[in-house]
């Protein structure tokens, strides 16, 4: 096992391969590892044989910082750029780690499947920059019969979508701004 994968390295690296543009574009902001590492202890709790979902995969660095703490996980993840899909497909093979990858919009995707645990750090995009902005609140609308502003941020429908998918006794954890503190969006969460 290359104990890289088990760092912010892979990130890093990638990041010095792309221009500020195109990560910004693809809402593409790193966390560090050991704020990963920190978030997964909480999600995996020394539980055994589960199923984690992170639905806004990137590189996949809470879904190695879980596989740190526990090998026999099982792992979820959702991405929509397929330049990062490919790299973080090939991250996983390579380490001999099993997950199931999809290049598809969690959003629109998976409605039926529950996990044990979430983690992710979302986009942060607001919905005038997101061009399925209707449709992402209409399926949210239909699926969970909450109807949300067109103001909202886009991590707020993640939010909603995992709370949904959680398991009974899941756990789930999320880096997000305070800003839905101060939003009227804010109460539906």
């Amino acid at each position: 096992m290359n104990n890289v994968i088990f760092s912010s390295e892979p990130e890093n690296k990638y990041s010095r391969t792309k221009e500020q543009t195109y990560l910004k574009k693809h809402s593409q902001y790193f966390t560090p590892y050991s704020i990963a590492r920190f978030m997964a202890s909480w999600v995996v709790n020394g539980r055994k044989s589960i199923n984690i979902l992170d639905p806004a995969l990137g590189l996949g660095i809470f879904l190695r910082a879980c596989y740190e703490l526990e090998t026999s996980l099982g792992f979820t993840g959702y991405e929509t750029d397929p330049l990062i899909f490919s790299e973080v497909k090939e991250l996983f093979q390579a380490e001999g780690i099993n997950a199931n990858f999809c290049l598809e919009d969690y959003l629109f995707n998976g409605w039926g499947d529950m996990y044990d645990g979430i983690i992710c750090n979302p986009p942060y995009t607001t919905f005038r920059r997101f061009i399925k902005k209707e449709n992402a609140l209409a399926e949210i609308h239909t699926r969970l019969g909450m109807k949300l502003s067109g103001f909202s941020n886009i991590y707020v429908l993640f939010i909603l979508k995992s709370l949904y998918q959680l398991k009974d006794n899941g756990r789930a954890a999320y880096i997000v701004p305070a800003e839905f503190f101060n939003a009227d969006y804010g109460k539906k969460v």
